[in-house]
């Protein structure tokens, strides 16, 4: 009553699931999809509304019983009670079974499944919290198009390493991985150097996870990294070729940073010509940066140099 009008016959279906079986003979029982009989539960519930002495139930009973007969028609007629659904422990099997011709091949199910979960999590997530009434078909079935696109294609792939893994109290770790201080040698500041981390966690906690799940090849991600490599170098190049012989290290920071900017919204070298999150990207920068593979100061290698010898930045 408090969702919706109950005189509206072409409002929503309002079902109740239980994993409980309804009793012969009770309302919830002629309200089974199956056998639905709104005019015997109509009845009975009002018998039911009439009778009880239960507190806790009284508003919304004389609620219910000040709605015009024709009204409570409406309102029950709209009701479904879905009894003996699955426990937690099936409900996934059932979705499988009910989703069987969108599924992918049988290795990457379970990683597909997953994705699924976590989105309708936090759909309900945001239900609870009052962000959003409901979810609708169309939704649901965008999603899984989407889904199933991207385990389909060999232009996609799926990304199931979240920006929320990535556990905040542990940055301190990498504050000292080279790719950090070739970030401050450039003058990227600490917030920027935050997101670089995770964006540097994502994107090989993501390769493991397309290697581990089968849906991409060591290869194929050595090939990606030659490709950002070769066009970094290019870029460095010719930054370098643009600097004054007598640049002092403001000017060489501020070229670096520009360059940096540019690998970092780079966006013609793809992992797959459809998969264009541009968080791995930068990530895999990060992790050629890390190995000194690439770099944004144009005296970055010599600095590394001094790194390793304990020479300090």
């Amino acid at each position: 009553m408090d969702a919706h009008d109950p005189a509206d016959a072409a409002g929503p279906k309002l079902a109740m699931v239980t994993t409980q079986l309804a009793p012969e003979g009770s309302a919830a029982a002629a309200l089974r999809p199956s056998a639905h009989d709104a005019d015997s539960a109509l009845q009975r519930l009002e018998t039911a509304a009439r009778g009880s002495q239960a507190e806790a139930t009284r508003a919304a009973r004389e609620r219910f019983l000040a709605l015009a007969p024709a009204v409570r028609a409406i309102f029950v007629g709209r009701m479904h009670v879905l009894d003996t659904a699955p426990g937690f422990d099936d409900l996934d099997a059932e979705v499988r079974r009910e989703l069987r011709h969108a599924l992918p091949p049988a290795g990457h199910q379970d990683t597909f499944m997953g994705l699924l979960w976590s989105w309708w999590h936090a759909k309900v997530i945001d239900m609870l919290q009052g962000k959003r009434k409901g979810v609708s078909y169309l939704e649901v079935s965008a999603y899984l198009d989407d889904l199933k696109g991207q385990f389909s294609s060999l232009d996609m792939l799926p990304t199931t390493v979240p920006e929320d893994e990535f556990d905040q109290s542990t940055v301190g770790e990498y504050l000292d991985r080279p790719f950090v201080h070739q970030l401050r040698w450039v003058g990227v500041v600490n917030r920027a150097i935050q997101s670089a981390i995770i964006d540097y966690y994502r994107a090989y906690a993501q390769s493991a996870r397309w290697v581990e799940d089968d849906l991409i090849g060591t290869d194929e991600l050595d090939k990606f990294e030659r490709r950002l490599r070769d066009e970094w170098e290019r870029e460095f190049d010719f930054m370098a070729a643009g600097l004054p012989a007598d640049a002092d290290d403001r000017v060489r920071r501020e070229a670096g940073l520009r360059l940096l900017h540019e690998r970092m919204s780079q966006a013609q070298v793809r992992l797959r010509a459809r998969y264009d999150e541009p968080f791995f990207s930068r990530g895999i920068h990060h992790g050629l940066a890390d190995d000194g593979q690439v770099g944004w100061h144009p005296e970055f290698e010599k600095r590394l140099e001094g790194m390793l010898l304990g020479a300090g930045p």
